[in-house]
């Protein structure tokens, strides 16, 4: 089987800041299909909101039918 490997992500200042107030950072599908800038965007929006990204706060335990939920713990229930 192959193996995936991902190169260390530099965070920019708003993705550090979110990451420091919220705990968790982008989900892979964010990071994957967004650039930088747009992410950057995003979360200097919620930081100014004060109120985290449900989509990458839930990502953990959601279950897509992707690779990507190999990032996560698989002993996560699958969704129905």
């Amino acid at each position: 089987m192959a193996k995936l490997t991902f190169p260390a992500k530099v965070w920019s200042k708003p993705i550090k800041d979110y990451i420091d107030r919220f705990g968790h950072g982008p989900s892979p599908e964010t990071c994957k299909f967004r650039s930088d800038a747009e992410i950057s965007a995003i979360a200097e929006e919620a930081l100014s909101a004060n109120k985290p990204i449900e989509a990458w706060k839930a990502r953990p335990s959601i279950k897509l039918g992707t690779v990507l939920d190999d990032l996560y713990d698989s002993n996560t229930p699958d969704q129905p």
